[in-house]
This record gives structure tokens, sequence and C-alpha cells, in this order.
């Protein structure tokens, strides 16, 4: 198990105390790794160091290997784990994002692999050297370019394993293509790498009429008996399209609201709301609006850096379940279960010319080429 095997190389082969090392969550990242998938475990791995290192990158190659890194907390060590996550932790908008600190980059298209091969050591092969190569459904499409990558895994895993990490990353080369950098205050220090977090700003546009800001006034009665929130900013409401309002309250809780239905086309900075209050937002708590399905966007903390004094530089991932999806590839077949024992890369042929003895012109044509990877 990825998990016990990190834990066992800081603490048994390193010497780092049990006391900093978060327990709970190798115990979680293990049982994550000891999930039934297709009838095995999740990950599995055999693997050794025959090189001079240090401690952190060998347990990094390790967690790499259960998809997942090694993160340090303060003093001690723990864990983030990519996996398919429900709860989001924070929210970011205009109202603690610092001005003239918001930067946003892509992935470039020629950057974005449509097809990998994966080398590894199969346990279920006599530990021999195997490759697998899997491809996008865009792969062979006339209006995409190939773009294949390769990967080494110095490790002894499943061949199924190796799929799914090869799955995973061509998803990730498909549906993470922007990465967001700003500074925050102090109300961004309990993020921590790994956690999810709504993100809203003006440059992305996922909802031109979306607003950010921190609330003014909120309440359970307008005066008419209505729930209702009042913004820092003016926004505009078009009947017949749903609104909601997401707020996170001062203990951190955050809170989604559905808008009440207009009937003609408002501007207004007060949005009534279909139900109570569990609680009341105070003034100045942080608060997203705007079009139901649109107006917030899941990103992941990938790195937190120090900024200015009493600020912190966060950068920003988006998150996509869709990343953890293996299915819909094509999968290179093993070449032995196809009854196929040669097979050849890089085949080249080139052609000259020569003189025969009645002095005419002879074709000759010069063949040659690579073994394939896995030739039995």
């Amino acid at each position: 198990n990825p998990a016990w095997a990190a834990y066992a190389l800081l603490n048994t082969h390193h010497g780092v105390p049990h006391t900093r090392i978060i327990y709970d969550e190798f115990l979680e990242w293990a049982n994550w790794c000891n999930e039934t998938v297709n009838g095995a475990p999740r990950y599995r791995i055999g693997i050794y160091f025959d090189t001079s290192s240090n401690a952190w990158e060998d347990v990094q190659k390790i967690a790499q290997l259960g998809r997942a890194a090694i993160i340090r907390r303060g003093s001690k060590y723990g864990v983030f784990v990519d996996k398919p996550e429900t709860t989001v932790a924070h929210l970011f908008t205009m109202g603690n994002i610092i001005d003239s600190t918001f930067s946003m980059s892509y992935l470039p298209m020629k950057e974005r692999a449509n097809a990998i091969e994966i080398r590894y050591s199969d346990p279920d092969a006599d530990y021999t050297p195997q490759i697998v190569a899997i491809y996008s459904d865009t792969y062979n499409d006339p209006a995409s370019l190939p773009q294949k990558t390769q990967l080494q895994f110095n490790a002894a895993i499943p061949r199924a394993q190796a799929i799914r990490e090869a799955a995973y990353l061509l998803n990730s080369n498909k549906y993470l293509t922007r990465t967001i950098e700003f500074e925050a205050h102090v109300d961004s220090f309990a993020c921590v790498v790994g956690d999810l977090v709504y993100f809203q700003h003006l440059v992305p546009h996922y909802d031109d009429e979306a607003v950010s800001g921190r609330i003014k006034e909120a309440g359970n009665d307008n005066g008419n008996g209505n729930p209702y929130v009042k913004l820092d900013t003016q926004m505009t409401l078009h009947a017949g399209t749903t609104y909601a309002v997401l707020v996170r309250l001062s203990d951190d809780t955050i809170v989604e609201k559905t808008v009440q239905a207009v009937t003609a086309d408002t501007t207004t900075d007060t949005l009534l709301l279909t139900s109570d209050w569990t609680t009341i937002p105070q003034e100045l708590d942080l608060y997203v609006a705007g079009k139901a399905d649109a107006y917030k966007k899941k990103y992941r903390v990938i790195a937190i850096t120090r900024g200015q004094e009493l600020t912190r530089k966060i950068t920003l991932l988006e998150y996509h379940d869709a990343i953890y999806d293996d299915s819909g590839y094509v999968i290179d077949p093993r070449t032995w279960e196809l009854g196929i024992y040669q097979q050849a890369t890089d085949v080249r042929a080139h052609e000259y010319l020569t003189y025969s003895k009645d002095g005419s012109y002879q074709s000759n044509v010069v063949v040659s080429w690579q073994p394939a990877t896995y030739n039995v």
C-alpha cells in the first residue's frame, strides 16, 4: 500500500517521529488505496531505491504512485490525495482578492497530450519491463494534432493500475487547462494545499452578470416577511432566469440560497430569497451571486506561498470530476495475447539507384527499423 510505504519511509528509515506525521491523513489515504476497483485494490506498488537521494524526494516518488503528494503542515507531514471531492472549503471573490494581483494562464493546445505511453514493471508478467499505451478519442481526428507523451514508473504496478493512471493524466491534459494566481488577505490563511474552493472574478467571465464582494446586511424579514441579503453592488435580474447567492459565513461555513424569481427585469442591490437563513450572515461576509447554473466554479488549491506582509499568494487549478473517469479510451492490447511475437517501430525505407551490367539503372531499397519495446 503506497500510504504505509510512505509512512514507513519517513518514520522507520529516515527517523521522522510519529508525532510529526499526521496519522489520520495517512490512514484515510491507505483506506482509499485499499478500495476495490474491478476486483483488485486501487493501488499497490513494489519499489526499491538504488540511487542517492533524500527523504523528501523518495517519499514523493512513492506518493505519486498512489496519486498523492506529501505536504508539510507546519512542522508536521500530511498528505494531499488527488481524488474526487465534494466538500468545498473556501470562497475567493472580488471581495477578498487583492487588487492587481490576479493572473490567469492556459495550457497551450500544442502541449495537451492525447496519447500516452507508460513504462513500468509488471508483477503479473514476472516483473519484466512493460509498456501500455492509451489513446483519446481525438488522437486520430483529422482536425486534431496527435500529441503522444511518455512516462516512466520506476516501480512494479499492476497493468490495470498503469491504465488508470494513463487515463487520469490524459483527462488532466484535456480538462485542467486553466491556472489562476492571486494574493489574498488573512482570511485565506485557513486554506491548505488540496482544498477545493469556489472562485469568481470579473476576468474569466463564467457568468457576465455575476457579482461578488462583501455583504452589507442580511436577515429573515425585509419588512414584508421575506428573507433577504443586501449586497455591496447592484445586480440585474431577468425574468425567467433562476439566480442564486453563495455566502461564506464568519465561521467559514458556505451557504447557498436561491433568489426569488422576478416577473420583469430588475436592477437591485437587495435579493429576496426563497428560504430563511439558518444562520444570518454578518456584515462583510463574502458572497457571490449570479445565474444558478453558471455563477461559481470549483478550483483546487495547488500551492500557497508567502506574499506581502499578512497576505498569501495562492495558486488554483480548475477542478473537474471528469478527470477521474478512466473509461472511453483506446488501450493497446498485450501483443502476446494476440499471438503477435514481433513488431517494429521507426521503420524507414531508402531507395538508391545503381548501374547494372547492361548500363541501365537498377533500383535498390534499404529498410531499417527498431524492435518494439514489448517484443517477445
